[in-house]
């Protein structure tokens, strides 16, 4: 992925933040560039001193709101002119809405339509699994969750892995917590015909 740009939205900590550091340890990634969306301008600027990284620009960025989402089109249109090639909408809040429902109704269909009317275009659901993140720091259930370091691995895969060149896949990342890195495994299921 040569001089291309990746948009990650919420991006400045938890899973996003641990995407845009599986991306930059990826030698597929060489010469790309990474747009981090953050909420908070001043939050994204910390975020990124921390990296350390010269390919890793701040993007001002509120998915919830269509004032935001517009200033951040136009801001992403100066930073890369020829668009984006990958965008990792990850982003979100925890909530105590069904989840299959909320997926099924707000996500699944459009994705598949997506899929079917641009061809063209790479459509993948990715899922990184249960990862403990600032969202669910409190959480006091069974379930073991794994580190985003771990689920982050799951987009690079979709982008140089056994996604590659797909589209109409859903790709999960199937570690058990504690898995070493090196050993992360990701399954894909196709979810569209």
């Amino acid at each position: 992925m040569a001089n291309q740009t990746v948009l990650i939205t919420g991006a400045n900590r938890g899973l996003g933040n641990s995407c845009i550091k599986a991306l930059l340890a990826s030698p597929s990634f060489s010469n790309g560039k990474i747009l981090m969306g953050s909420r908070n301008l001043e939050s994204g600027k910390d975020a990124c001193e921390k990296l350390g990284d010269k390919r890793v620009e701040v993007v001002e960025l509120d998915v919830t709101s269509k004032h935001s989402i517009a200033s951040a089109a136009k801001t992403v249109r100066t930073m890369a002119p020829n668009g984006i090639s990958a965008l990792i909408n990850n982003a979100g809040v925890l909530g105590e809405a069904e989840g299959e429902d909320v997926f099924g109704t707000n996500f699944t269909a459009v994705i598949d339509i997506l899929a079917r009317t641009h061809p063209d275009k790479f459509v993948k659901a990715v899922s990184p699994g249960f990862c403990l993140t600032g969202m669910c720091v409190n959480y006091k259930g069974e379930r073991q969750p794994k580190e985003p370091e771990l689920g982050a691995t799951v987009f690079v895969e979709a982008l140089y892995g056994i996604g590659k060149g797909k589209s109409g896949v859903f790709l999960k990342q199937a570690s058990s917590a504690g898995t070493p890195i090196h050993e992360a495994e990701t399954v894909e299921t196709n979810w569209s015909t």
